[in-house]
């Protein structure tokens, strides 16, 4: 998923994000209010987000009974990529189309990060 944060000037006190989602060559389609519109004109701040589940899934996600089942992810983007506000990407609208046209990320030679979410993962949290 790619995410679009307008860059404001902290005047307005709500910007709506855009978002598309990655194809299997890594290929989006933005969309603001309905499938397809694309971005307004401006600059944005980017996120992007991917991630797998490692292992088995609930068998049905939306039970009672899945919600105490922790799940694991793996995130194939760095999380740092993951919220428009902390990465450092950037992008810009003009008549032109999107700059830039596609977005260089960098793992820095890490492995992947390994995420733990559900209940039994944040029973040991602060």
């Amino acid at each position: 998923m790619v995410v679009f944060q307008k860059a404001g000037d902290g005047k307005d006190s709500f910007q709506r994000p855009s978002s598309g989602i990655t194809d299997s060559e890594g290929k989006f389609t933005v969309r603001t209010y309905e499938p397809g519109d694309g971005l307004p004109y401006g600059k944005y701040l980017v996120g992007i987000q991917k991630r797998e589940v490692v292992g088995k899934p609930p068998v049905n996600p939306g039970e009672e009974s899945s919600a105490a089942v922790n799940i694991t992810y793996k995130w194939v983007i760095p999380k740092s990529y993951s919220e428009p506000a902390g990465s450092t990407l950037t992008a810009e609208v003009t008549s032109s189309g999107l700059t830039p046209a596609e977005f260089a990320l960098s793992t820095g030679g890490k492995p992947a990060q390994i995420e733990i979410v559900g209940p039994r993962a944040r029973a040991n949290d602060p």
